[in-house]
């Protein structure tokens, strides 16, 4: 027998058909509080005039370290306190590198990404290693919002060790989830754990990666 997420009760269950279930300069400027704060820096997409003059800036006073992946400065810029072989940016809160310029906070990825492929990318941005300062080339891909979530690290509230792995006092049952996909339940948390790794694996279309949830 298979039962719904919700009121649930301490009966085995078969998960062979699982029910549903139910985040100064042009270089330099003097940075505002709540950019700087804020998760995100600004969002371009696509290729456009203002894109391709802003490499085209961009690039006479900057090179790519692609080993890095970092910009260096190559000439110095006036108002600028960045020098010559100075990495371009810094962390924001949130872990990205960002750094000013024309009055806006940008993220370096971004640009990475617009000095490969000449223009913007279109959705998100994701570093594969979870790394949110590692921008080469390489640790970057562009993905829907809804890959981006399945390459997320295990969140901070989680309590069972394990993404996707829930305990019910009342039933004393662990709940099974992949998303909002209900996969069932188990008295056995290894079980529970064994569960939504198996169907993980089965499903390679749904784009999980080996870092999420841990």
């Amino acid at each position: 027998m298979s039962h719904s997420a919700p009121n649930p009760q301490p009966v085995k269950i078969s998960i062979s058909n699982p029910p549903s279930g139910n985040s100064q300069s042009e270089l330099e400027m003097e940075k505002p509080q709540w950019v700087f704060d804020s998760p995100c820096g600004k969002r371009a997409k696509g290729k456009t005039l203002a894109s391709e003059k802003m490499l085209t800036k961009l690039s006479s006073f900057l090179k790519y370290d692609s080993d890095l992946g970092n910009f260096i400065i190559t000439t110095k810029r006036r108002g600028s306190k960045l020098q010559v072989g100075d990495i371009l940016g810094c962390p924001n809160t949130a872990g990205y590198r960002v750094f000013g310029y024309q009055r806006t906070v940008w993220y370096v990825h971004q640009i990475v990404w617009l000095w490969h492929y000449g223009e913007f990318a279109t959705n998100r941005l994701d570093h594969i290693n979870g790394v949110r300062t590692d921008n080469r080339i390489a640790n970057l891909r562009e993905v829907s919002a809804t890959l981006h979530t399945r390459n997320n690290k295990k969140q901070r509230n989680n309590t069972s060790g394990y993404t996707g792995v829930i305990w019910h006092a009342p039933s004393k049952h662990w709940y099974v989830y992949l998303g909002k996909k209900y996969l069932g339940c188990t008295k056995v948390k290894e079980e529970a754990i064994k569960i939504r790794k198996n169907y993980k694996e089965r499903h390679p279309e749904l784009g999980y990666t080996e870092r999420h949830g841990k």
